[in-house]
């Protein structure tokens, strides 16, 4: 029988409240980070970065091309709070045969992103996907499916962010 999807409690408002406010736990066994934007916005998406295993949510948050991103600091990705989208300049051959910027694109389905709710009593975060896939596997809904259960992997992001093995929140308040 399949699980039904639940809203879980994973942190209290004061928790996040300054922008840029992290926070990386364990929800159900997958590892998320909460992000409070620049904008004041919460956004919540899986903690280690598609591309490499790479602890991309202890990243820097900015703004390209007018959205929202964290930039991995590994390979220097920025990827779009709001979607997961890996942003990136594309390129084309001008008439003299070298390569120039012709404007931004997306990719689309790189960083999976989570439903975030702030309530009176906390923020609550509803898994999109529980996919489990081994991570060099060919076919994937989305690429951080790769890495989201991958506990050695999440250990970059608590490393890069102060914490010790011992420091990831479970999702239980």
């Amino acid at each position: 029988m399949a699980e039904t999807a639940e809203w879980a409690l994973i942190a209290r408002s004061y928790e996040l409240s300054a922008p840029g406010a992290r926070k990386h736990v364990e929800v159900r066994q997958r590892f998320v980070s909460l992000i409070r934007g620049r904008n004041g916005q919460l956004h919540c998406m899986d903690s280690v970065c598609y591309h490499a295993g790479g602890p991309l949510t202890v990243g820097d948050i900015e703004d390209v091309n007018g959205y929202e991103c964290i930039r991995c600091p590994w390979h220097q990705y920025p990827v779009r709070l709001v979607d997961g989208a890996k942003l990136y300049k594309k390129m084309e051959m001008n008439d003299l045969g070298k390569l120039q910027s012709v404007g931004w694109e997306a990719s689309e389905n790189r960083q999976r992103v989570h439903a975030v709710e702030e309530r009176q009593n906390g923020v609550y975060v509803l898994l999109s996907s529980e996919l489990r896939i081994d991570r060099h596997a060919e076919e994937t809904e989305c690429e951080s499916d790769r890495w989201a259960y991958n506990a050695s992997a999440v250990q970059s992001v608590l490393r890069h962010c102060g914490a010790g093995a011992g420091k990831l929140r479970h999702a239980t308040y």
